[in-house]
């Protein structure tokens, strides 16, 4: 009996200490995650108009691509300048109110507690996101893995599961694509459409070289002018991800060019692109 009640104790204790550590939720350049619908990874950092500096999550599946914007702040993390999970609540308080879209919705703490995860026992957070007002009725439920990040997220019919990651490098779970999509070249030089256009205030430029080359990347205004030079480099071929901030710029329409020559190539390419405070 004496040998049970320590056991309890042993385990309680454990678990209470489990708990009281700093919750790690994973923001490092080059950390990846595989999930069973897409790919996600840290491809730089920006800041955003609450003054705080945001790690970009570039999120893709085939041509599409979706940049998300996180930050900690001890137990709380932000996504886009707003709350919405924070590890220091008790099952059934909310985390934050916020506007997604038309919708405002309540993120609220479900459950706690520790389980195994791609291998490893962590602790797990599960957050219910109910919305309020034009989709009542609609949930998602998201677990939040220490030190993994999003493990699942379930709604709609739908379910995301995170298969591996490479986080800090300790690879968690199977990963076998990061290799793959490093290590193809492009075959020809390409600047894609900024992502999120329009925008407020950030977004993130794409381009690729075929070989390498000296690369210039400027913003214009709709007179013409320099507002800011993004690069002014040389650069081995390959896919890149320029982030750009407008917070002290003006609303407006604004020109990117990219300007790259090398090996006897040159290639030019402007887009347009909006923003909107």
């Amino acid at each position: 009996m004496k040998r049970l009640l320590f056991a309890f104790v042993i385990t309680l204790i454990i678990k209470f200490c489990s708990f009281t550590q700093p919750v790690v939720f994973p923001l490092n350049h080059g950390d990846y995650w595989g999930y069973n619908f897409f790919t996600a990874k840290i491809i730089g950092d920006t800041v955003l108009e609450d003054g705080f500096s945001y790690y970009i999550q570039e999120q893709s599946k085939d041509v599409y691509r979706y940049y998300a914007y996180f930050r900690q702040s001890g137990d709380s993390v932000f996504h886009a300048t707003q709350l919405v999970f924070n590890f220091s609540l008790s099952p059934g308080d909310t985390v934050s109110s916020i506007l997604i879209g038309n919708d405002t919705s309540d993120f609220i703490l479900t459950e706690t507690g520790v389980d195994t995860f791609l291998g490893r026992q962590l602790r797990y957070w599960i957050f219910l996101r109910n919305a309020l007002r034009h989709y009542e009725g609609d949930e998602s439920y998201y677990t939040i893995v220490d030190s993994i990040g999003i493990m699942k997220l379930t709604g709609n019919g739908s379910s995301l599961v995170l298969l591996g990651a490479v986080i800090s490098g300790i690879t968690y779970g199977a990963v076998t694509t990061v290799e793959e999509k490093t290590t193809v070249q492009p075959f020809d030089f390409l600047l894609n459409q900024n992502y999120p256009n329009p925008f407020n205030p950030s977004t993130v430029i794409r381009y690729q070289l075929s070989t390498s080359s000296f690369v210039t990347l400027k913003i214009y205004n709709s007179f013409g002018q320099e507002v800011a030079s993004l690069l002014n480099e040389q650069k081995p071929a390959g896919e890149y991800s320029v982030p750009f901030n407008a917070e002290r710029l003006p609303s407006g329409v604004y020109v990117y060019r990219l300007n790259a020559v090398g090996n006897n190539q040159t290639y030019t390419q402007s887009r347009k692109m909006i923003y909107l405070k």
